[in-house]
């Protein structure tokens, strides 16, 4: 009896921690969701409206991750409204929260995961990315999606389950404009442990089971690139003409100081002409490249630099990869510069409980206040910005 009681209460506190939780990601995804800003932008409205969105599939099924959600959300709520246009965005959004939390506790522990999706959460580069019906959320989720399957198939590739839902799973990312690139990469660095999980665990019924599945995912990619050969490039990443090396060397020089210094991007994605990253964020990512340059030859670091690499390259030719590509590799950066500074703190004070909790509380009130900033600036001074209000002006 005792045992059951326990194992209630257990569950219990389980399921009401989850509660607070979604509560506390869900809250700022879709507060005011359709009515925060006025109106719709007319990046929003370029979008096919949801009810084209199946026809569109069949015949240009890139982005189909975000294609999918708004076909089923349509299904769900067949009233159409700025908030339901904005839905599937949250959606996705409140996924990539919930990945970038396990990447960061997989790499940094409870404390710094907490910290860094919190960041991550509250900054207005992602709110904006995961509150308006633009295709950036795709490149967000997708390149944590990549990440955190990076990491899991060496970990834990013995499990069936994984091979057969990483199938799908890079298959959807290759729908994704640019992603071919990292899969290369991914091809390349894991190949030995790739050929082991091949060899060890793909029997005589597993591996046609395998590239079935990836085939069959495939299927309407491959069918639209033979139908329509002028997709490639999209699918790519690439423009339909690169620029001039000194075109491609302001695009590179735009799109560093739109991170850290001056924006000039849409004010779908800005305030004004504030840099992407609030004055904490950008000190917390030095700290955090100063961690990892302390670490050449992790292959973590390996990782996020060839990630960042390509990611930049795709931005700065001009393609379609928009810059908010980069957003998860940089709160990642910024949750090792948390780590750094945590780890530095402890290292001075390694048994002194005071100053141990005086250290661990300061952090969070700093982090507090750089998140009240940040919720501020995305709710309160984005929406009223004369620069804002000019481009939200369509209604649905």
């Amino acid at each position: 009896m005792k045992s059951i009681r326990s194992l209630l209460i257990s569950r219990g506190r389980a399921l009401f921690i989850a509660l607070v939780l979604f509560v506390l990601v869900a809250t700022p995804l879709l507060y005011k969701l359709g009515s925060l800003q006025g109106g719709m932008s007319t990046t929003e409205t370029a979008l096919p409206s949801v009810t084209h969105s199946l026809h569109v599939a069949l015949h240009d099924p890139l982005e189909l991750p975000l294609l999918v959600t708004r076909i089923v959300v349509a299904l769900i709520s067949p009233t159409a409204g700025q908030t339901v246009s904005r839905l599937p965005n949250a959606i996705l959004g409140g996924i990539a929260v919930l990945l970038f939390y396990w990447l960061a506790r997989r790499w940094y522990g409870l404390r710094v995961a907490l910290y860094g999706t919190a960041l991550f959460l509250a900054s207005p580069w992602f709110l904006r990315v995961a509150r308006l019906a633009t295709s950036d959320i795709v490149y967000v989720l997708g390149m944590l999606l990549f990440i955190a399957l990076f990491i899991a198939l060496p970990r834990y590739g013995n499990r069936q389950w994984l091979l057969y839902l990483s199938a799908i799973l890079f298959s959807g990312l290759l729908y994704i404009p640019g992603f071919v690139w990292f899969i290369l990469v991914l091809l390349i660095a894991q190949r030995r442990v790739l050929k082991e999980i091949w060899k060890v665990h793909g029997g005589w019924v597993r591996k046609p089971l395998w590239l079935i599945l990836a085939l069959a995912t495939l299927a309407p990619l491959v069918w639209a690139l033979i139908r329509n050969s002028r997709l490639l490039t999209t699918w790519a990443g690439l423009p339909s003409h690169l620029p001039h090396p000194i075109t491609l060397a302001h695009h590179l020089r735009d799109t560093v100081l739109s991170i850290f210094v001056h924006s000039n991007l849409s004010p779908t994605l800005s305030l004004g002409h504030l840099p992407l990253l609030d004055a904490l964020s950008i000190a917390l990512f030095v700290i955090g490249l100063v961690f990892y340059g302390r670490h050449p030859k992790a292959a973590r670091l390996k990782l996020l630099g060839s990630l960042f690499i390509i990611g930049l390259a795709l931005v700065t030719i001009g393609g379609p990869v928009p810059i908010s590509i980069l957003l998860p590799l940089v709160f990642i950066i910024i949750s090792g510069g948390i780590a750094y500074l945590l780890h530095e703190w402890l290292s001075v004070f390694p048994r002194n409980p005071v100053a141990r909790g005086f250290g661990f509380g300061l952090l969070a009130i700093v982090l507090l206040l750089g998140i009240g900033y940040d919720l501020r600036q995305y709710f309160v001074a984005w929406p009223h910005n004369k620069r804002t209000q000019a481009n939200f002006q369509v209604t649905r």
